[in-house]
């Protein structure tokens, strides 16, 4: 039996949206000295993602391997503006001016492609810079 946890990703899966007062940034301090994304404040911003549903170990797992976010509850979002489900997601107030990897954002396009956002929305990502 599956608990209330979920997480939310940042692509879209069932045209399910995020609509909120936050963004996606790589502004996230990680200890190899690139940044990870984030989700940051912004006025009527959309994110786009995917929600998984985790039993109570499995979030917990989630806990362990996050390290450096803390938990937020979100609203999820259709096409319609209708609310789907409340959702939770990692943010982390350990802010840098650093560059996310070539690889960790590939990672990120390539599952952002998976499930099939807005084509501008991939490109936005496509077009963020990283160091080699």
């Amino acid at each position: 039996m599956f608990s209330q946890y979920i997480l939310l990703n940042f692509w879209r899966l069932h045209n399910s949206q995020l609509k909120t007062q936050v963004k996606l940034e790589f502004n996230k301090k990680s200890i190899d000295g690139s940044s990870k994304a984030n989700l940051t404040k912004a006025n009527d911003s959309k994110i786009w993602g995917v929600c998984y549903e985790l039993d109570e170990i499995g979030f917990e797992k989630l806990r362990e391997f996050e390290k450096g976010y803390f938990e937020h509850e979100v609203a999820v979002y259709n096409e319609k503006k209708e609310i789907l489900t409340n959702a939770k997601t990692f943010i982390s107030d350990k802010i840098c001016d650093r560059l996310p990897t070539k690889e960790y954002l590939g990672i990120i396009i390539d599952g952002a492609k998976q499930n099939e956002p807005p084509e501008d929305y991939v490109q936005k990502l496509e077009r963020q810079k990283f160091i080699h």
